[in-house]
């Protein structure tokens, strides 16, 4: 039997629930100037420097009126209102993980920093939203290349933690996302089936559940791939690679098959 559960995701953004925003401060077909997803590249609060982990980034996804990201730790997610680059966001949600301190205490300044925001502005190619207080600084993420990604067989070949790769044990360590929004990957000793969602640059996986059995030498290679999976990741396609990477610089490493 499949073992299925379900996580908390970044509400609004993952759900795809978009309302109608007010205007101002938008381009063609009624985008706004701040929709897509952006990283925060730095940070100010009170005079004081929002502290950033490597590994673990903050993120600001827009669409529509709707707005979520990563928060270091946790996903976030709540409604935005612009009106002639003044800024209003409501509803805020956020997860309740646990992470290391220094990760918590990076969200925490910067859940306190976006609460203060009501300006919304570009410099250049850089987004800076700012209120009292505040200015977080974002640069543009490129999408997720889909076309590339969906409907092709990766092969696993190697596990990532940090700067270095370790090998991988069995064959035919698949990975599959399909058009249809579902999943199936082979960790080595179980079949992971499930449904994805595109967040900004990031899949997230609301759905994931596990089949089969592990060896004690093939739990760690398991719980690798499980935890890249289901925590939402980044992918990077060149050539015939595929990396997969989740928050704190895990990841996964395929070749298409």
């Amino acid at each position: 039997m499949v073992s299925m559960y379900r996580r908390v995701i970044t509400v609004i953004a993952a759900a795809g629930i978009f309302l109608a925003a007010c205007g101002g401060a938008r381009v063609d077909g009624g985008v706004t100037v701040i929709d897509g997803a952006w990283q925060l590249e730095s940070g100010t609060l009170d005079g004081n420097p929002v502290p950033m982990v490597p590994g673990y980034r903050i993120t600001f996804n827009a669409a529509g009126s709707g707005f979520g990201g990563t928060a270091a730790c946790n996903g976030y997610g709540g409604l935005f209102g612009i009106e002639a680059w003044e800024l209003s966001l409501s509803q805020l949600n956020i997860t309740e993980m646990a992470c290391i301190p220094e990760v918590m205490e990076s969200e925490a300044a910067y859940i306190l920093a976006i609460q203060r925001v009501n300006l919304a502005g570009l410099d250049g190619e850089a987004l800076v939203l700012s209120g009292p207080g505040v200015e977080l600084r974002y640069v543009l993420l490129p999408p997720v290349p889909e076309e590339a990604l969906i409907g092709t067989i990766w092969v696993l070949e190697g596990l990532i933690a940090g700067d270095s790769i370790g090998s991988v044990v069995g064959e035919n360590l698949t990975l599959e996302l399909r058009d249809d929004g579902t999943l199936t990957a082979l960790t080595g000793c179980r079949t992971l089936t499930g449904t994805y969602v595109l967040v900004g640059d990031q899949i997230q996986t609301p759905e994931l559940g596990a089949e089969g059995e592990c060896t004690a030498e093939l739990t760690a290679q398991d719980s690798r791939v499980v935890t890249v999976l289901e925590g939402g990741f980044t992918v990077e396609i060149d050539g015939n690679s595929l990396t997969l990477t989740a928050s704190g610089n895990e990841g996964l490493q395929y070749r298409s098959g």
